[in-house]
């Protein structure tokens, strides 16, 4: 809604006040609904009985701010604003996607660069400069748990797997969930995962949505303390 220019109308200056009112209401309802129903007797019944009352002097003039096309009603500036806002969006996730491949390509590059380094070395190396405002790997992945999620992510993307990302966005999750449970969800998540797009913090947001059956399972209470321990010892976890 512009207000200079809505007032600047004349069409809209012209209209008795129940009009305005009915072409307000029937603006809201276009924009969330794309567009309006063609049948005089629908958009009533959406914009509400207590405009039965002025129906008939105030919709025709609301009804010439209206084109018809492909069965729905449009008006012809609200759609223009609905394609800039359209195209903002699209430019802006663009831009977020190309800024997220030049990190990768600037973490591959410094990997390739630390030359007499150790390979876990060369990679906090190449995560730091992914992401600069990243805090250390946490502590909890001494034990090297990220293993088993960094290579089914390399399976699926190839490239640098950002060890210190998965660790940080799946860290929490280890408090309710085993391991082996977390990384069977990873998998599922993985498959459906788009290059540039989801994420690790994506995954941990919908953990619920990638379980067998799209619910949780087991907890990682403390009778489930030593299921990880098991899984490493049958070669399932690292």
């Amino acid at each position: 809604m512009y207000p200079k220019d809505y007032l600047a109308s004349e069409d809209i200056t012209l209209m008795p006040p129940e009009a305005e009112g009915l072409y307000n209401r029937c603006l809201m309802l276009a924009w969330d609904n794309r567009g309006l129903p063609p049948d005089p007797a629908d958009v009533l019944k959406l914009v509400g009985t207590k405009y039965v009352p002025c129906w008939k002097t105030a919709w025709p003039p609301v009804r010439k701010k209206f084109y018809e096309k492909d069965g729905r009603l449009w008006n012809k500036r609200q759609e223009q604003e609905r394609d800039k806002q359209t195209q903002r969006a699209t430019k802006a996730r663009e831009s977020a996607n190309a800024r997220w491949e030049h990190r990768q390509l600037d973490a591959n590059a410094s990997a390739t660069h630390m030359l007499g380094k150790s390979p876990e070395h060369s990679l906090a190396v190449a995560v730091a400069v992914a992401s600069p405002s990243a805090k250390p790997k946490p502590s909890a992945d001494a034990g090297g748990w990220t293993v088993a999620f960094g290579k089914a992510w390399h399976e699926r993307f190839q490239g640098t797997v950002a060890y210190g990302r998965i660790g940080r966005a799946l860290l929490g999750l280890r408090a309710t969930y085993t391991d082996r449970e977390i990384l069977e969800r990873w998998k599922r998540f993985l498959a459906q995962a788009k290059p540039g797009i989801s994420t690790p913090e994506g995954f941990a947001q919908t953990f619920g949505d990638w379980g067998p059956d799209g619910s949780s399972t087991k907890p990682r209470g403390p009778q489930y303390q030593t299921a990880d321990e098991a899984d490493r010892k049958a070669g399932i976890l690292p």
